[in-house]
């Protein structure tokens, strides 16, 4: 497995990815949690650091209470956002580009939110499907919105390496960082 810190981070916060060659379905989940595991004891010195989850499912430190993480996993990809617990909700979400969200748009896209994102991006169909995607899987573990669903957020804006989403629901936005890759791409925030 290979190490991957992010850089350009505000102080305290830590993003890191491990990236893993492709294993059967079957041996996934355990190479996930290894991967996890190592970026983890990576980022606080620990061999293996006791993790739970809060009352709304999100993963927390036992040993760490005055930090926040939130974790994610995709094929040959793991990634963990680390944050000083006061400054706010993390979440971060990985993802390989996938044709299947073309099929599940009215999941998570409105349609006039689609075409204004569309109109002024210059990524690719897929690369925007996903990313959008992404963003709202991250908005979604920072904010928990009652109804669980993708359409509680909105994108506003798309800049290069950054989204801007609304949340009516909660009366605020989040400002997300994204990076695209080649086969994959992630999305980061933190709501304080």
């Amino acid at each position: 497995m290979i190490l991957e810190h992010i850089e350009g981070l505000p102080l305290g916060v830590a993003l890191c990815l491990s990236h893993f060659p492709p294993v059967p379905r079957s041996e996934r989940r355990s190479v996930e949690q290894r991967a996890v595991e190592l970026i983890l004891s990576e980022l606080l010195g620990e061999s293996t650091p006791r993790r739970g989850y809060d009352p709304l499912g999100r993963p927390i430190l036992l040993d760490y209470p005055d930090r926040s993480l939130s974790i994610s996993h995709t094929e040959g990809h793991a990634a963990v956002l680390l944050t000083p617990s006061p400054d706010g909700t993390p979440g971060v979400d990985i993802e390989t580009y996938r044709p299947q969200l073309y099929e599940v748009a009215s999941r998570y896209l409105h349609p006039d939110e689609w075409e204004r994102v569309l109109a002024t991006s210059p990524l690719t169909e897929l690369q925007l499907r996903s990313l959008l995607w992404s963003a709202k899987e991250t908005a979604y573990k920072v904010f928990n919105p009652p109804g669980a669903s993708l359409l509680s957020f909105t994108a506003m804006e798309l800049r290069p390496a950054e989204l801007i989403l609304a949340y009516p629901q909660g009366g605020t936005q989040l400002r997300l960082g994204y990076q695209l890759r080649p086969d994959y791409l992630f999305t980061y925030g933190v709501h304080s």
